[in-house]
């Protein structure tokens, strides 16, 4: 927020000077030399009334709010840091349980929040076919009965 401030308040005077112009070629030739100024003008004035509560913002405020944010995150860093361990465990069993279990119990589940892998599923079912059809290609065991005499 801090930052679109900043750009809106620095780009405000070329806008006011783009809008004075009342002749649309004299118009158009300052918004081709200032493209720049005026495209981040019009991106702060986007994100401020997509963003901004009310009508007018106070940087004592947010500034005061970023300090309050800066000081909390160390110690959700550390919050964060012992939950990926766990995390980080969890996967590691769901994968070697997913390179243990034979083809038809294969499953890979996805994370919780996350869609599903496509190409994780697309692997287990090509897993699954070549093994079906390696299964078919070989032929059935016959027991040959050998004839001996004593």
């Amino acid at each position: 927020m801090l930052s679109y401030i900043d750009k809106y308040e620095a780009n405000k005077p070329v806008h006011k000077e783009y809008a004075a112009i009342g002749w649309k070629k004299k118009k158009e030739q300052f918004a081709e030399s200032h493209r720049e100024e005026l495209d981040a003008y019009n991106a702060a004035i986007r994100y401020l009334k997509a963003n901004l509560k009310g009508n007018s913002y106070s940087r004592k405020d947010l500034e005061s709010e970023r300090e309050q944010l800066a000081s909390a995150l160390p110690e959700q860093g550390e919050e964060l840091e012992a939950v990926q361990a766990d995390v980080k465990v969890l996967r590691d069993v769901r994968r070697w349980l997913n390179q243990v279990l034979p083809s038809e119990q294969y499953r890979q589940t996805a994370e919780p929040g996350k869609k599903p892998s496509v190409q994780g599923n697309l692997k287990g079912r090509q897993e699954r076919i070549r093994q079906e059809q390696a299964e078919k290609r070989q032929p059935p065991r016959t027991q040959k009965q050998q004839n001996m005499e004593l």
